[in-house]
């Protein structure tokens, strides 16, 4: 087998992992994770000013409302306590129309913290207004860098993934079979290289004696590290 051939099956397959699990954690992702969290956060207070909004209007007209009622009613019984002439009726009226007055003073104060309210909301909502194009530039800003970023990377991956398949289409029947089964056995690095004593899958020493012995063998045979068993290229 050429082990040879093998190994660099290997690097190609490790460099083209390696570069996919770089792609997927670009810091250009975490900066658009980032922005998109600050547009959403931002969105969030327009939204929650715009209900402060519609309540306070709410608000506004329904006292409007009532007030207009209780002074259509209010007026009412002034005209009935024009024309009464018994104590007891003019009492009663008396104590309606102070009944009124009193809840019309209870919607006049929620009218004004309903203004207030609106005051606030409005002025919230035109600061927001004004940050509006910044937060959206600095997204679309963050978005291009990443597809930029995504592009060189596509690029990078591409020619990575054609040399992998030209590499592994030179590799014969039985030696896809060994890669393969050495890679899924070995998670992902299943040919080593050794370089002096040492194998550089499992980064322990061999002895001189089992080095000596491995390239003894006769040209095409494949060796197993006896530390970790990952196919060992000499």
């Amino acid at each position: 087998m050429n082990g040879d051939a093998l190994w660099e099956l290997q690097q190609l397959d490790t460099a083209l992992n390696q570069l996919q699990r770089r792609l997927t954690k670009l810091p250009e992702a975490a900066a658009l994770a980032e922005a998109d969290t600050r547009v959403a956060k931002h969105h969030g207070a327009v939204g929650a000013a715009a209900k402060l909004l519609s309540e306070a209007e709410a608000t506004i007209e329904a006292t409007e409302h009532e007030a207009a009622a209780l002074t259509a009613k209010r007026h009412r019984l002034e005209q009935q306590l024009k024309i009464v002439s018994e104590t007891r009726q003019a009492d009663a009226l008396n104590h309606e129309i102070d009944l009124l007055n009193a809840h019309r003073d209870e919607l006049d104060d929620r009218e004004l913290e309903a203004m207030e309210q609106q005051a606030q909301a409005e002025q919230r909502l035109s600061e927001l207004a004004s940050e509006e194009d910044a937060v959206v530039a600095m997204r679309e800003s963050v978005a291009a860098q990443l597809a930029v970023a995504k592009g060189a990377g596509a690029d990078d991956e591409a020619e990575l993934t054609a040399k992998y398949d030209a590499a592994r289409a030179a590799l014969n029947i039985e030696e896809i079979a060994v890669y393969d089964y050495q890679r899924a056995r070995h998670g992902g690095i299943g040919i080593a290289k050794l370089i002096g004593l040492r194998c550089d899958g499992c980064h322990l020493d061999l002895s001189r004696a089992e080095v000596d012995n491995f390239k003894r063998l006769p040209p095409g045979e494949l060796v197993d590290c006896p530390q970790c068993g990952r196919v060992l290229v000499l």
